[in-house]
């Protein structure tokens, strides 16, 4: 009987660290995406300033780069976030 129980608590101890170690992973998942997405967004503002010197000092075809730059950025930060709840709820 005291067998049993000292494996019962030896898998309760398993379970409990396995445990620890998936929240553990799933923060470095959610930290290496935020990571990226900003190394992402770093690299579409390069190509973006890149473009506005190339069209002449930012004139209409730089504004317009830009809108779609801002657009582009909140769809990124609205896609970050998605995925940072659905990591937070699938747990």
């Amino acid at each position: 009987m005291e067998r049993h129980q000292e494996r019962i608590k030896s898998l309760h101890q398993d379970v409990t660290s396995g445990d620890s170690a998936v929240a553990a992973l799933k923060d470095k998942v959610a930290e290496l995406y935020v990571d990226f997405q900003t190394a992402n967004q770093n690299k579409i503002l390069s190509e973006n300033e890149v473009r506005c010197v190339a069209t002449a000092g930012c004139g209409t075809q730089g504004h317009v780069t830009g809108s779609a730059w801002q657009f582009e950025v909140v769809c990124v930060c609205v896609c970050v976030c998605v995925c940072v709840c659905d990591v937070c709820v699938r747990g």
